[in-house]
């Protein structure tokens, strides 16, 4: 019961959701790297998008939990 309550309350902050977008943009990228397959600009751009996001709300809230 304490494990469905956490899901719903990481799902309701988007973790998860924010998780796995960072999950299929970088596999993607690393698959088509792997492949020898030349990335479209717009996925580089998304690639570094979705880093700065995930990274920059990770920094925030180690700051937030340190405060």
């Amino acid at each position: 019961m304490q494990f469905k309550a956490k899901f719903v309350e990481l799902l309701e902050k988007s973790t998860i959701t924010q998780s796995y977008i960072t999950m299929a943009v970088i596999t993607t990228a690393c698959v088509m790297w792997g492949m020898g397959v030349e990335m479209p600009e717009g996925l580089q751009a998304a690639v570094m998008i979705v880093l700065g996001f995930f990274f920059g709300q990770k920094s925030a809230s180690l700051r937030k939990k340190g405060d």
